[in-house]
């Protein structure tokens, strides 16, 4: 048969049985001669097809095993035997023959293209390369999309990853892309950009439609900072960047350090300016009118200055501190004419006398005024009886009891350094039925009986003094 202008057709042999015009053939294992390129041939000898044969051929035929093999060129429909149809791409069937495919698939024996008429256009030498198969892209890839060599003869295509319709930019992934940069990415919610690993503590670069995310998939949660830059760790603790806002949170959320522009708020581990604490607390003075028992709030108690104008008394229990490093002031004044108790629920309680202003520390051991000399000064501290043992820090040189209890209240003063820091208290113990035990840590104690006044005279080697029991407008009592 003469060669068809621009095809390459040359004699080939078969290793067995038959060849009919029209079917595709392939080298057998050995690679000396063909056999069809059936899907089991081709898998048997791990070959790709090579040509079609023009001619038919037997093996078994006496005169010789050899066809007419077509390698390139345009082969006719009367051999092709694809019939009319449409124009589309052509590979090797699973029978061995040509077929119609819409699209290439990567485990396509692929070998060209036809027109409609089924006249086929084959390059079996260059099998897998689109510029020579004649298509105008990469096979069954959207547009823009990258192609890449699946392996040596094929070529496969990235879904995720695509050039811009100006060929200027990369884009990663799918969705709505940016329209500005280099290397864009869309801005779903939660796009997951990269990962280190497989394992169970990936470290991955995650976006969303106002921020761009470093950390962990297991700890990531979608949008939760605001908008900006968010370094996140695997236990929860991040680095939070935007316009307003450089703030690095612990793994309970809780802050470690922040500097807010719009509030000028600077922040670092125990001492916080501006903070939502009591011992953080920026300049600034907040009145509280509430009376009765009241828990000061955060917005209170995150002020300097407490200012109580409720006309009536109460008690006002602050945050107490974790530890001494914890410890904090606050300047109190009372403007609503009623003694207000202060506390933080626990050890040493103040009292604010009415229309007074106090500077006053609050510790894990209670609360006490700022320059009160441990061994009192002038005025009188009230106090409540309750028939056990506990410790005492007077603030007043006269100590006032009331509360009837019963029995006797043990309580214990704070020891003098020395003898130059003796000290002299008076006390008015105005109970129907309890005695009080004055005593220090170690020495000397003394008891007075109930409805009594008395003087007591605290030296570092105890408590020594002396009592009436006689209270002007209190029943005489003898104990």
């Amino acid at each position: 048969m003469p060669a068809q202008q621009g095809s390459w057709i040359a004699t080939a042999y078969l290793e067995t049985g038959t060849i009919a015009k029209g079917q595709v053939a392939c080298l057998n294992e050995a690679g000396t001669r063909y056999v069809v390129a059936s899907d089991t041939n081709r898998t048997a000898a791990g070959r790709r097809s090579a040509c079609i044969a023009i001619t038919a051929g037997d093996a078994d035929d006496p005169g010789g095993s050899s066809f007419e093999a077509q390698y390139v060129g345009a082969v006719p429909p009367s051999i092709t035997g694809l019939g009319a149809g449409t124009e589309s791409l052509i590979r090797v069937s699973d029978a061995g023959v040509l077929e119609r495919v819409a699209e290439y698939s990567t485990s396509d024996d692929v070998c060209g293209h036809c027109d409609a008429d089924g006249t086929a256009y084959v390059c079996f030498p260059l099998v897998g390369l689109g510029s020579a198969l004649g298509a105008s892209s990469a096979p069954g890839l959207p547009d823009h999309s990258v192609q890449y060599y699946y392996d040596a003869n094929t070529l496969g295509g990235a879904t995720g990853v695509s050039i811009d319709g100006t060929g200027s930019a990369l884009q990663l992934g799918t969705g709505t892309f940016a329209t500005v940069g280099l290397v864009r990415l869309p801005y779903n919610t939660g796009t997951v950009v990269a990962v280190r690993d497989g394992g169970g503590t990936d470290r991955a670069l995650i976006t969303s439609s106002t921020q761009l995310t470093f950390g962990s998939l297991a700890g990531y949660i979608t949008n939760v900072e605001g908008t900006g830059l968010v370094l996140r760790a695997n236990t929860g603790g991040r680095l939070v960047v935007n316009s307003n806002i450089l703030e690095f949170r612990d793994g309970s959320s809780n802050f470690v350090f922040s500097f807010d522009m719009p509030n000028a708020l600077f922040q670092t581990a125990c001492v916080r300016f501006g903070a939502g604490t009591a011992w953080g607390a920026s300049e600034g003075e907040v009145t509280i009118s509430s009376t009765g028992t009241v828990t000061v709030s955060n917005v209170q108690y995150n002020q300097l200055s407490q200012k109580f104008s409720g006309a009536s008394g109460g008690t006002y229990t602050y945050p107490a501190p974790a530890n001494a490093g914890y410890s904090y002031i606050k300047l109190l004044e009372e403007t609503g004419g009623a003694d207000k108790t202060i506390t933080i629920g626990s050890g040493t309680t103040y009292t604010l006398a009415a229309y007074t202003r106090r500077i006053v520390k609050f510790t894990p051991t209670g609360v006490f005024e700022i320059g009160a000399s441990t061994t009192a000064t002038e005025g009188q501290m009230s106090n409540t009886l309750t028939g056990g043992t506990y410790s005492l820090t007077p603030t007043a040189k006269i100590l006032k009891f009331s509360g009837s209890p019963g029995g006797t209240d043990t309580i214990t003063l704070p020891t003098p350094g020395s003898a130059a820091a003796s000290n002299v208290l008076h006390f008015r113990n105005t109970s129907t039925n309890t005695a009080i035990t004055f005593k220090l840590a170690s020495g000397v104690t003394f008891t007075t009986g109930y409805n009594s006044v008395g003087t007591l005279f605290v030296t570092p080697d105890g408590v020594s003094g002396y009592s009436l029991n006689t209270i002007p407008g209190v029943s005489a009592v003898t104990t």
